[in-house]
């Protein structure tokens, strides 16, 4: 049941590909799919009946989504290497049903079970990551159809790569309603929106589950 997903050491993780909600026959665009755990997750969800596209950075990091494909036998899912801070000329305006960009961050959300991956990080200042965040968001919005949703999700919690691009993105594309997250979600996962209806799991707060924090726009059509 829908408690089993509170034990898990990275529930809050599990939960971003539910909040995409993708379905058979739809397009879904994996804005920064690698390892591909959330990839994977989408593809199950849609009965491997979803065509996913699953873009990354790095090259060598998609071939992690492609093994974890085939070792769980998810299919439909197509990988490409892609720097999304600048708009993607490969891909139609409106192409997708449902765009998932979960986001480089600064991972402070899984310092906690990975403490040692603040020393590998690149010394990246928030207001770069939080600008980096901006610009992928600016350059997938146009790829979702009208009436089609777009899920921002990270595992961090300052309110610079949160709340703040959230609501920079929202200011500059109004066709974008942000949507109450608490809406639809099964009784139990209630207690992981704060009120203004965005998932946000602290630590502290929900069980030892990792910091996440996710908003969904559904675009005007």
């Amino acid at each position: 049941g829908e408690e089993g997903v509170f034990r898990v050491q990275d529930g809050a993780s599990m939960l971003i590909p539910h909040l995409v909600a993708p379905a058979p026959g739809e397009r879904i665009l994996d804005a920064c799919a690698a390892p591909g755990g959330k990839t994977t997750q989408l593809a199950a969800l849609a009965d491997n009946s979803a065509a996913i596209l699953a873009l990354d950075l790095y090259p060598q990091r998609l071939r992690l989504v492609t093994e974890g494909a085939k070792r769980l036998g998810c299919t439909g899912i197509e990988t490409r290497s892609c720097d999304l801070t600048r708009p993607p000329d490969f891909l139609a305006p409106g192409s997708f049903d449902k765009v998932l960009v979960d986001a480089p961050c600064s991972g402070l959300g899984v310092l906690r079970r990975n403490p040692e991956s603040r020393w590998r990080r690149t010394p990246e200042s928030i207001e770069e990551l939080a600008a980096r965040q901006r610009a992928i968001l600016e350059s997938v919005a146009p790829l979702v159809r009208p009436g089609g949703t777009l899920v921002y999700s990270l595992c961090t919690v300052t309110p610079e790569e949160t709340e703040d691009v959230a609501s920079v993105f929202a200011s500059a594309h109004p066709d974008f309603v942000r949507e109450d997250l608490r809406l639809g979600l099964p009784e139990p996962w209630l207690a992981l929106c704060d009120e203004s209806g965005a998932l946000r799991t602290f630590p502290h707060r929900h069980g030892g589950m990792d910091a996440f924090f996710a908003v969904r726009f559904r675009r005007a059509g």
